[in-house]
């Protein structure tokens, strides 16, 4: 097989890598947990994580079940990917622990409480 022919990881990879980190922080599975469910290295889930290597079908499948989730739930909006996300890209910074935790604390909070700073009564 020459270079030409080697299928590389693209920006459908990184943004499905994104999707998929994003959904296991909400479900609270780790990586080792997935990996080990999945029977594959830890590695191996950084790698898909991070949109370093192409994901199969199969495999989708299987993360799928693993986190509970309909197949289409890990394919919203991986095709429309153009490219990597920007730092700036909401979704890409929900892909962080500490942003799932905070929106499920926020989601935690009554409407009341929810209302934005600049509309709070003040004291």
């Amino acid at each position: 097989m020459h270079a030409g022919s080697i299928k590389r990881a693209g920006p459908i990879n990184a943004a499905l890598g994104r999707r998929i980190r994003t959904l296991r922080l909400t479900k609270g599975v780790s990586q080792s947990m997935l990996a080990r469910r999945l029977g594959v290295a830890v590695a191996k889930i950084q790698k898909y994580e991070m949109g370093a290597c192409r994901i199969g079908v199969g495999r989708l499948i299987e993360i799928a079940a693993v986190l509970r989730l309909p197949l289409n739930a890990l394919l919203q909006q991986a095709d429309r990917a153009q490219r990597p996300a920007p730092q700036d890209d909401p979704l890409a910074r929900l892909s962080h622990r500490q942003a799932v935790r905070l929106a499920k604390a926020f989601a935690k909070l009554t409407p009341r409480r929810r209302r934005p700073a600049h509309r709070a009564p003040r004291s």
